[in-house]
């Protein structure tokens, strides 16, 4: 009996190791944690202010520098993102601090109508000329904040001392400055059109400056009347001299076409001219 309880005993005790070994290989088995995905990201272009800017400031390639950086998909900084463009000559619409991305929320394309009306002087107008296949020559010599001087093309009758525009001959063809030094805002070319393998610019460009009412009362009563208006850019007083250098015309002619003659009755200033420029006819 004694021997049969002693088996049983150890049948337990062999039972309950096994258990025990069993209960604590279990605890030692590691616990798979599930992996995170990472957070989708892209890669965007931005510009940097390497200065404190002004709002209405005009930015150079000194101002900003072009970096690409990696944000979330769906990230705040998406807003930051220039696509690529670069910002040079934009106008700023709010202030952006040194070290701070610039947001192309803030930049005014140039030549845009925004853009425009940033740089008005107050009292000032916008005009554009329409310029001629034979006017394109200033789309490539003139730039935002220069100035063009605005000439009239005329002679004079001398039966009836009438002023008639165009001139009916090249003789008697004089040109008489009525704006000096406008300041250009925008320079808009037209479409660029191939005509038998060559690049030319078509029809439709505009040369946008910044006149005074008065100024704009003058040029539409001129042009009412078919008058021809010459735009040329502006020289340095120092630099003009109105004169062809090395020219084989022989004295006066030198500075033909450019005159300097009274041609309005009374003509003492642009606002008096207004008065009498219902004169013209051509």
């Amino acid at each position: 009996m004694k021997k049969n309880a002693l088996g049983i005993y150890i049948i337990m005790i062999i039972i309950g190791v096994a258990g025990l070994f069993f209960y604590i290989n279990q605890n030692r088995t590691p616990v798979v944690q599930p992996v995170a995905q990472a957070e989708p990201q892209e890669t965007i272009s931005v510009a940097v202010a390497l200065r404190n800017l002004e709002a209405g400031s005009i930015l150079q390639a000194a101002d900003f520098k072009l970096t690409s950086i990696s944000v979330a998909s769906g990230s705040a900084a998406l807003i930051f993102n220039i696509s690529g463009n670069n910002p040079a000559n934009y106008a700023l619409k709010s202030a952006v601090s040194a070290e701070s991305y610039i947001p192309p929320s803030a930049l005014v394309k140039p030549g845009s109508d925004d853009y425009l009306a940033m740089f008005m002087k107050p009292g000032s107008v916008i005009y554009s000329f329409s310029l001629d296949n034979s006017d394109s020559y200033l789309l490539h010599n003139l730039k935002p904040g220069q100035g063009i001087d605005v000439y009239l093309s005329y002679s004079l009758d001398t039966a009836s001392d009438e002023i008639i525009s165009p001139a009916r001959s090249i003789r008697d063809s004089r040109m008489k400055i009525l704006m000096k030094d406008k300041r250009v805002l925008s320079v808009r070319p037209a479409t660029m059109v191939n005509k038998n393998g060559v690049e030319i610019v078509e029809k439709g460009s505009q040369i946008v400056v910044e006149l005074q009412h008065y100024e704009i009362k003058m040029l539409k009563e001129l042009q009412d009347k078919n008058a021809r208006i010459l735009l040329f850019p502006s020289v340095d007083e120092t630099l003009s001299a109105d004169k062809i250098t090395n020219s084989v015309l022989p004295g006066n002619e030198v500075v033909w076409p450019v005159k300097d003659d009274e041609i309005f009755n009374k003509m003492k200033s642009p606002q008096e001219a207004i008065n009498d420029v219902n004169e013209l006819r051509g």
